[in-house]
């Protein structure tokens, strides 16, 4: 179903400005509803439908006329008001009792960036930075981290202050594996033998902590 508003507006001479009435279904002055808002910013940033088969979609199934620029001028309105409840997800997450953290790369306008990801059971924020390093890591640990910080191996992770570390298992069982292919002493295989099951009997331990 689609609904079109035909609004009226009038020349106020009281207040000497043009009035119109609330459309209470889409942001003032938008040429889209929030239905679309929503449905199209969830099919690009949650799918990763590209912009044209946005349009394409919506021309198609919907009759609705649309043009990129005014689907990303809608989705940046869109942003701003979600600013808020970013940045209370972004407190919350510093605020855990433990933390996952982990980056990737990410394209905006055809450059490298990094995407960061800060997340455990009850929260997960985003941040998208030019910085793979340290400077990036300043912008979201704005003070010392009073929790659990759990990371794989990359250094910058070390210049973050935290109560308490922890190596994610996948990688700690990976840097045990590199080793075996350079050390095959006796020694060394005992060693890593009890070290695996020390990690593998410590998992559901872990796992109850985040739980709770």
């Amino acid at each position: 179903m689609v609904t079109e508003h035909l609004i009226h507006r009038d020349y106020c001479p009281h207040c000497k400005q043009h009035v119109e009435p609330v459309v209470p279904d889409a942001l003032p002055h938008a040429l889209l509803g929030h239905h679309v808002i929503s449905l199209t910013s969830w099919l690009h940033y949650g799918l990763g439908i590209t912009i044209d088969q946005i349009v394409d979609i919506l021309s198609y199934h919907l009759q609705t006329k649309l043009t990129p620029g005014g689907l990303v001028n809608a989705w940046q309105r869109f942003a701003e008001i979600l600013v808020e409840w970013y940045d209370q997800i972004s407190e919350q997450a510093r605020q855990s009792t433990y933390l996952h953290a982990d980056e990737t790369g990410w394209r905006v306008n055809g450059q490298t960036y990094w995407l960061w990801c800060f997340a455990n059971a009850q929260v997960c924020y985003y941040m998208i930075d030019r910085s793979r390093g340290q400077p990036a890591l300043r912008k979201f640990f704005t003070e010392s981290f009073d929790g659990v910080l759990i990371t794989d191996f990359w250094a910058a992770y070390a210049s973050v202050e935290a109560a308490d570390r922890q190596y994610c298992f996948p990688h700690l069982l990976r840097e045990l594996e590199k080793v075996d292919q350079r050390n095959d002493s006796p020694e060394w295989r005992a060693f890593a033998k009890k070290l695996r099951r020390l990690l593998r009997d410590g998992f559901p331990l872990f796992e109850g902590v985040c739980r709770a």
